[in-house]
């Protein structure tokens, strides 16, 4: 894991693994250029629990709050 969130990059492929059975797959019917979005969304989202990098995504949100969040912003979602 390249000793960057290693809990967090475990978690991950932990999930992947599960989703990789077609019994557990909630994912199964998704076409690939979704899933790879899901795939993504969620890296981000078990990555962004990392304790360390806590202060950085809060100042990120903070600033975004700041500046006038804008739904229809990619960096802002």
């Amino acid at each position: 894991y390249n000793d960057i969130s290693p809990l967090e990059n475990h978690h991950c492929a932990v999930a992947f693994q599960i989703l990789s059975n077609p019994d557990t797959n909630i994912f199964a019917n998704a076409d690939k250029d979704t899933f790879k979005r899901i795939r993504a969304g969620i890296t981000m989202l078990i990555l962004a629990t990392d304790m360390a990098r806590h202060g950085e995504i809060m100042e990120s949100f903070k600033d975004k709050l700041a500046a006038g969040f804008d739904d229809k912003n990619k960096e802002h979602l």
